[in-house]
């Protein structure tokens, strides 16, 4: 599972190719012709990044419905902020001073920027499609 933010950059990349040369060898694309965006729309699969940011959110919402477990809730809840034009999509800021913060969830979750997501009546499903229109799973558009 991909669901481990606090990645290095350099074992981003290792995961990323991992994944490409497997889309790839069931393409049997073994001279790299095919670029990586053509795989992706041909097989309509989520990078591990694209994973990792759909897992996480999703434990994320299910936190703020539930507020369970009361610790993460709370030290989410220092990360987020309403705005006045969309009051129901809060905003997550990175609250870290320097780099040593930045493995803090809190500080980790402005991909769901944008994403109206507090809502306390959700079931697990409607969090589910939620998600994937947020994120685009279809690749209707560029999100690269």
């Amino acid at each position: 599972m991909w669901m481990n933010l606090t990645l290095t950059s350099d074992l981003w990349k290792k995961l990323k190719a991992i994944h490409y040369k497997i889309l790839r060898v069931a393409n049997r694309d073994y001279r790299n012709r095919i670029s990586k965006r053509t795989l992706d729309l041909k097989h309509k699969r989520a990078t591990p990044k694209m994973w990792s940011d759909y897992a996480t959110s999703s434990l994320v919402i299910k936190v703020f419905r539930d507020r369970c477990p009361e610790y993460l809730y709370e030290n989410l809840k220092t990360t987020c902020y309403q705005t006045r034009r969309m009051p129901q999509a809060e905003r997550f800021f990175n609250n870290s001073k320097g780099k040593i913060g930045k493995h803090r969830l809190g500080s980790r979750l402005a991909m769901m920027d944008g994403l109206q997501w507090y809502d306390k009546n959700w079931n697990n499903d409607q969090i589910r499609i939620r998600l994937k229109e947020h994120f685009d799973f279809d690749f209707k558009r560029t999100i690269f």
